[in-house]
């Protein structure tokens, strides 16, 4: 299959792109909204896939598997061009900073040589990249720390040790190396460029004896003098909420100097780029909120969570983007509503936007507070935060597209039955029987499948699972290449990759397969978690 591509001198390198991996023998044209027209029925009359495949047969640990290599998939030509989706590699230095972030936390325990934790008889400990047991499983509660070591509770305390189960004398000990990474130095150093800090930025908040609350800088200075009942948020974009002598929750700025009264007490910290969520008659347990402390964000805010990046695929912002039931606006930092919460639901915010439902409606706006997709009968998918891509399926139509959430532009066509993200270079299309994955670059449909088999995400690595159910597995890599087939059928679950490894249910017991399918560590083991 092969997408069509565009350049465009006001945005760079663009793609165009339609998911369909055949030759039409009716060309729909497409309208203004991206719907297509003519006739709906898309058929086939060509498809060409050449295969060349080598057959070796493995024996390890008892389990024998014929693993076919090198099957090449060089798909179809369709000729229709529809629009153009954003370059995932256009100038966008945040992202690729983001990028940068990713690749060190995951790539330092393959560098330290380490695979993974497991589980054995309800205790942990570490396996080595060979899958030897680095560390014996003999501990309760075994959790990755920074920078290739573990944490670990010793009664009450958390204590670190080394992968080779050394313990590490103070958690300054880890902050130390971690400065001295100069990987991660230079990474800090060139995302300093592209964000505005404040003063504010680094205060910490105390209490006086007399129980009032003030702000400190990072030198223990007071820079706000203690007079608050209460903090309700750190600062964030030079605003923080307190509770002021009244007993009023305010925003205050870096000076201590009330800005404005929210219009809510349940209020959230600034973004860095000056919005916070505010929430009315919230009951229960304020789920999407948490969502912005997950995957490194922590009460500092500075983390590369939801906040940020949005969420999955390690912080990649690529996969679901679900609306959790809390009632949310946002505010900007002068204390103006840019999105109400009055409305009949507001998804969590991401860089670019968020989705807004209202009056059976749903569409994007920016953040601005302005639509740039248009409400519709729309129900909205996946979201791609990396690329700017939001799936959208028009219940009219019965059929699914893709947005950019950049410029609201409808980049593929209400034609397919469904769309999905399989990583920040990969999406997978179906259309009736057909499933495709598609590359995101050159548009080319490097794989081709039944329609209910299962494509998983690529996540930070290169390979993934192709299976129908808990069964039939196959590896296969972005290309489309199949390395490995279980043709026994006895792999009952998989895990993402990581570093070329997945870990492997047989059995009810899990080990450690390599992106051919060769046992690294046998299926032994309660669980296994790669790093």
């Amino acid at each position: 299959m092969n997408l069509i591509f565009k350049r465009s001198c006001k945005q760079g390198v663009l793609l165009a792109a339609v998911l369909g991996a055949f030759t039409m023998t009716v060309m729909p044209t497409v309208d203004a909204a991206g719907n297509a027209q003519n006739d709906k029925r898309l058929d086939v009359v060509q498809e060409r896939i050449q295969r060349s495949q080598s057959t070796v047969s493995t024996s390890v640990g008892g389990y024998t598997y014929s693993e076919r290599s090198h099957h090449h998939h060089s798909g179809s030509y369709i000729g229709l061009e529809i629009g153009s989706i954003i370059n995932p590699y256009r100038n966008a230095p945040e992202l690729k900073l983001a990028d940068q972030v990713v690749t060190i936390t995951n790539s330092t325990y393959a560098k330290e040589g380490v695979l993974g934790i497991f589980r054995d008889h309800g205790k942990y400990g570490v396996l080595g990249i060979n899958g030897e047991v680095l560390i014996p499983a003999q501990y309760k509660d075994l959790e990755t720390g920074l920078y290739g070591n573990f944490k670990y509770k010793d009664g009450k305390a958390t204590k670190y040790m080394d992968k080779n189960g050394k313990e590490i004398s103070t958690a300054e000990d880890i902050e130390r190396s971690k400065m001295e990474n100069a990987e991660l130095a230079k990474v800090k150093a060139e995302l300093a460029q592209y964000q505005t800090t404040y003063p504010s930025d680094e205060y910490e908040y105390f209490q006086d004896t007399n129980k009032k609350y003030g702000f400190k800088n990072k030198a223990g200075e007071v820079v706000i003098e203690p007079q608050f009942k209460d903090i309700i948020t750190y600062f964030s974009s030079d605003r923080a909420f307190v509770k002021n002598k009244e007993g009023k929750i305010v925003a205050i700025d870096g000076n201590g100097q009330e800005v404005f009264t929210p219009p809510s007490k349940d209020v959230s910290p600034f973004d860095d780029n000056g919005l916070a969520e505010y929430r009315r008659k919230v009951s229960g347990f304020n789920f999407g909120s948490l969502l912005g402390f997950i995957g490194g964000g922590t009460f500092s805010g500075h983390g590369w969570g939801y906040n940020g990046y949005g969420w999955g695929y390690n912080g990649y912002g690529v996969g679901g983007f679900t609306y959790d039931g809390v009632k949310r606006g946002y505010m900007n930092t002068s204390g103006d509503i840019v999105i109400d919460s009055k409305n009949d639901a507001v998804w969590p915010m991401t860089r670019f936007g968020t989705i807004v439902k209202n009056q059976g409606k749903t569409g994007f706006m920016n953040r601005d507070g302005q639509y740039i997709i248009q409400p519709n009968n729309y129900e909205t998918g996946e979201i791609d935060q990396y690329n700017g891509l939001l799936v959208v399926k028009n219940k009219d139509l019965d059929k699914t597209g893709i947005f950019s959430i950049d410029n609201g532009q409808q980049v593929v066509p209400f034609v397919y039955d469904d769309i999905t993200f399989a990583g920040t270079k990969r999406m997978v299309a179906t259309l009736e029987n057909t499933k495709y994955l598609v590359d995101m670059e050159t548009g080319e449909a490097v794989f081709t499948t039944v329609k209910d088999d299962m494509i998983d995400g690529f996540g930070t690595d290169v390979y993934t699972w192709v299976h129908k159910g808990h069964s039939k597995y196959r590896i296969i890599d972005m290309d489309g290449n199949i390395l490995f087939t279980d043709d026994a059928n006895v792999f009952s679950d998989v895990k993402t990759f990581t570093n070329g490894h997945s870990a492997v249910k047989v059995n009810g017991k899990w080990g450690v397969v390599d992106m051919n399918g060769n046992w690294v560590v046998q299926p032994v083991y309660d669980n296994i978690e790669t790093l």
